[in-house]
């Protein structure tokens, strides 16, 4: 009975200390944040999983640039009014996103998107890279919606032009060319430079009609639309500037009036290796961009989210500008 007691008591005292020592730590505060003293073993993986928030979030609200970087005895903030998951949907960075597009196609701002990721730089954000969006449940306008088929006409680009350029097309793919820049208006000198120059570095002057990885990476990727097992490696990269995802296959599909897009990246690749890349480019508003008569740089960004084979691209568009 007395050793029963003893331990019930030492199991009381042992709860209470860790109440104590743990309350010891933190002191809460009226404006949306504790204040959580540091103690050995500590991380701040561990300390945002305990608070039921982000290493992001207690990096942006004490102005930490390397998480790893943590000592006993520091004194952190941390937010306890993160946004509940309706006020924000997850996005993941598209090549040829920045932060002000993402910010002005949500209708929020860039500071608020830098606010509720801890981003401290907005230039340097990275292709598959998943970030919150304030606002309740928001939703980006739809796209543009591409221009009617094109009229029969003459060719915009020759077999010859092309191989100069360096490509070896056939006439199907000549087709499916000239088709795709009187479709979608890529119809001025600057405008078939980078598009062709961007096409040629991405495809090896059209060696490669779809991505080489698996697409294994993109499996379950709702935000791609893809929410069927398989969809992954079924709706990778096809075309010559990759068009990756359920949600952009069946937008395509439905756009160009052909549901057999739904079978997947090879009938893309096949059918459409120039089409899906023209719809691509329509829908970023790439033609806009090239009017501008933008640098190399500017032009790849966009289309790679940084700034991958840059000199491939330029020699690419060095070479155009003596054909168009």
């Amino acid at each position: 009975m007395i050793k029963n007691f003893s331990m019930i008591t030492f199991t009381l005292l042992c709860l209470f200390y860790s109440i104590f020592s743990e309350r010891a730590f933190e002191e809460i505060e009226s404006n949306g944040y504790i204040i959580y003293t540091v103690k050995s073993g500590d991380t701040l993986s561990g300390i945002a999983s305990r608070y039921g928030t982000t290493v992001q979030a207690i990096c942006s609200l004490n102005g930490i640039k390397n998480a790893n970087l943590i000592y006993v005895g520091q004194q952190l903030k941390i937010p306890t009014n993160d946004p509940a998951p309706s006020d924000y949907i997850w996005y993941t960075v598209q090549s040829g996103d920045t932060l002000s597009g993402i910010a002005s196609r949500y209708g929020t701002t860039v500071q608020a998107i830098c606010s509720l990721n801890g981003i401290s730089n907005p230039n340097l954000i990275y292709v598959g890279q998943r970030l919150k969006i304030p606002g309740k449940n928001p939703s980006p306008p739809s796209p543009p919606s591409p221009p009617s088929p094109p009229s029969p006409g003459g060719e915009v680009a020759t077999t010859a032009q092309m191989r100069r350029l360096g490509w070896n097309p056939s006439q199907s793919v000549m087709n499916d060319l000239n088709s795709c820049l009187r479709r979608f208006g890529i119809t001025t000198s600057l405008r078939i430079r980078h598009f062709l120059s961007q096409c040629s570095h991405e495809s090896a002057c059209g060696v490669y009609t779809k991505e080489l990885a698996s697409g294994w990476a993109y499996e379950g990727r709702t935000d791609l639309g893809n929410t069927q097992p398989g969809d992954g490696p079924k709706y990778k990269g096809g075309g010559y500037i990759q068009l990756t995802g359920r949600a952009n296959y069946q937008a395509f599909a439905n756009y160009i009036g052909d549901q057999g897009v739904m079978n997947g990246v090879d009938y893309v690749a096949v059918h459409y290796p120039w089409t899906s890349a023209g719809f691509w480019w329509y829908r970023n508003g790439m033609n806009a961009l090239c009017d501008s008569n933008p640098s190399v740089e500017a032009v790849t960004r966009r289309v790679n989210g940084g700034y991958n084979g840059l000199e491939s691209r330029r020699m690419y568009y060095n070479r155009a500008c003596n054909i168009w």
